[in-house]
């Protein structure tokens, strides 16, 4: 594994603790919000979840291809442009 994958690897997993909190405080603000916010509140919850599960999934493809991505903004480029 190269230096730059590994430095990959290492800020991707910083930003999985990114994404386990801004769950943590979804699931926070859907407990105190008014209920017929609740629903709305749930689809954004739900929609960061499976656009991270992509961003983990393009970055295991691009693992497995041997074309490493340099920084975890390229990868988001590439995500936004799909």
């Amino acid at each position: 594994m190269c230096l730059c994958s590994q430095q990959f690897e290492a800020e991707l997993a910083g930003r999985q603790q990114s994404v386990d909190h801004c769950g943590r405080l979804c699931t926070d603000i859907v407990s105190r919000a008014h209920p017929d916010a609740r629903s709305t509140l749930r689809y954004w919850q739900t929609t960061i979840h499976a656009r991270w599960a992509e961003v983990r999934s393009l970055a295991e493809q691009k693992s497995r291809k041997v074309l490493p991505v340099n920084s975890f903004s390229q990868l988001i480029t590439i995500f936004i442009v799909i």
